[in-house]
């Protein structure tokens, strides 16, 4: 009896694409809503022009202060991005991030509580079902919200969407900070090793028997 044995090997490479334009999040990083250049605030944070808007919005200016409001970083508050639904998709490395969020309604169409209300979502999760700037903190005041977010993949997702239709959602600002380091996925190799034994039966002639020879 004589057994052969075939192996054969498939190997198969797995490529992880990393997207143009992605973030470099080793440092916070912000982004000023409707602004088209960047500018330092007074802390000397880097605030990048507004980008990785989806969908369709406007940006606008926001208008003047009253010289008695005092907000920390007043520039960016001066330009804003409005739609009823309003879309971010942030391109950053798979991680965990505080996704801060700014706003500050300056418009007199806005200037007391219930006139102005929209959702906030952020990586499909609800963070704000309601949220009313105005109420929360008062006309031409500036308010900043916190979120801890994670994701799988190359992108962080948020979308504002206004419950009032006459009145759009709006966001002046967006901070992002990554909680723990983030590192880009290296491609993955599978290595499938299938084996195949053949058994071929050989008989000996001196073995076979012919009908004439068995009593």
């Amino acid at each position: 009896t004589t057994t052969t044995t075939t192996t054969s090997t498939t190997t198969t490479t797995t490529t992880t694409t990393v997207p143009l334009g992605m973030l470099d999040v080793r440092e916070p990083v912000f982004i000023s809503m409707g602004s088209t250049r960047s500018f330092n605030d007074r802390k000397g944070n880097l605030w990048l022009s507004d980008r990785f808007n989806i969908g369709t919005s406007q940006a606008q200016l926001s208008g003047s202060f009253a010289s008695e409001v005092a907000l920390e970083n007043q520039q960016i508050y001066q330009t804003v991005r409005v739609s009823n639904t309003l879309e971010y998709q942030l391109r950053v490395p798979p991680g965990s991030y505080t996704i801060s969020l700014y706003w500050a309604d300056l418009c007199i169409c806005a200037w007391q509580p219930g006139m102005r209300r929209f959702s906030v979502e952020i990586e499909g999760r609800m963070v704000e079902e309601d949220l009313d700037v105005v109420d929360v903190v008062g006309w031409r005041k500036a308010l900043r919200l916190n979120y801890d977010v994670t994701t799988t993949d190359f992108d962080v997702y948020i979308r504002l969407q206004t419950l009032i239709p006459t009145q759009p959602a709006f966001l002046n600002g967006i901070r992002i900070e990554r909680l723990q380091p983030t590192t880009t996925p290296k491609p993955t190799t599978t290595v499938i090793t299938t084996s195949t034994t053949t058994t071929i039966t050989t008989m000996d002639e001196d073995a076979i028997v012919s009908d004439e020879e068995v009593d």
